[in-house]
């Protein structure tokens, strides 16, 4: 079933917010903590942050963009 504007009625809020590679949350977890446990500062905590942010921030993006084309 669609609505109006062509667009799953039944979306799984899981499947946009959350990347689905597997290796990917390993890729910017593990530089971030060993790089904040080795050396702790409040810069590097901010550009882990963004850094993770960046990370989850790419799977909506992705969609969003594909949907404008």
């Amino acid at each position: 079933m669609t609505t109006s504007l062509n667009r799953p009625a039944n979306v799984r809020w899981r499947s946009v917010a959350l990347p689905t590679e597997h290796g990917g949350w390993a890729f910017i977890s593990e530089p971030v903590l060993l790089g904040l446990l080795l050396a702790p500062s409040a810069g590097g905590l901010a550009l882990g942050l963004a850094a993770f942010a960046a990370f989850l921030l790419r799977q909506p993006f992705k969609l969003y963009a594909k949907d404008i084309r």
